[in-house]
C-alpha cells in the first residue's frame, strides 16, 4: 500500500487573506505547533486578490503553508475532520465584519527523513526550506494531518486530502511532496 504526504498550496484564481496590522504578522505566520489559543485575540484580516484580476471568494481563502483559514461554511463542513487535529483561532474579516477560523494544528511527530530529504539551511543551521521530502512512514502513518519540528508547514495524508475535497471547500489546493510508491 502506498502512502502520500501533500502540503498545502493556494488554489488558481481566489482570493487570499492577509493581517491588518504588522503588529499581527506573527502571530499567524509563525505558528509551529504549540497551542496558542488561551489568550488569542481575533486577529483583523482583510481579504485580497495576490494576481489583481478579480481573485474570486474562498471558502479556505490562503494565508500559508502553515494553517488553515475557512469561512463560517468552511468551518462548519470540516470541523470534526479538524478538530482532532488542532485548535481553532478567531480571525475578522475587516470588510465584511464576518468570522473567519485558523486552524492551528497542534500535532508535531518527528516524522522528517533528513538523511533522505533535500533540506537548504540557513548558516545557523535552521532549515530554510526543504526541497525534496521523506518522512518515517512508522511516525506518519495514520495522522491526517501533522507538522515536523523543522518547519512551521502543515502537512496532511492522502485520506484527508479525500475527505476534505468531499466537502466541496474552494481556495487551497494540495501539493503532492511525498509518496512510498
Amino acid at each position: 500500500m502506498s502512502r502520500e504526504i501533500f502540503d498545502l498550496r493556494p488554489a488558481d484564481g481566489f482570493e487570499w487573506v492577509q493581517p491588518v496590522s504588522e503588529d499581527d504578522f506573527d502571530r499567524v505566520y509563525r505558528l509551529d505547533g504549540s497551542s496558542v489559543s488561551k489568550g488569542w485575540n481575533p486577529v483583523q484580516v482583510s481579504r485580497f486578490d495576490p494576481d489583481g484580476q478579480g481573485g474570486r471568494a474562498a471558502d479556505v481563502p490562503w494565508l500559508d503553508r502553515d494553517g488553515l483559514v475557512l469561512s463560517e461554511r468552511a468551518y462548519v463542513v470540516s470541523r470534526g475532520l479538524l478538530e482532532p487535529w488542532g485548535e481553532f483561532l478567531q480571525l475578522h474579516d475587516s470588510a465584511s465584519r464576518s468570522l473567519l477560523w485558523l486552524h492551528n494544528v497542534t500535532c508535531v511527530v518527528n516524522g522528517l527523513d533528513e538523511s533522505q530529504s533535500e533540506i537548504e539551511r540557513f548558516s545557523s543551521g535552521r532549515v530554510m526550506r526543504i526541497k525534496k521530502h521523506a518522512f518515517i512512514r512508522e511516525l506518519v502513518d495514520g495522522l491526517l494531518m501533522f507538522r515536523v519540528p523543522q518547519t512551521t508547514s502543515v502537512f496532511v495524508s492522502a485520506d484527508f486530502v479525500e475527505a476534505f475535497g468531499s466537502f466541496g471547500l474552494v481556495g487551497v489546493s494540495f501539493n503532492r511532496v511525498w509518496s512510498t510508491a
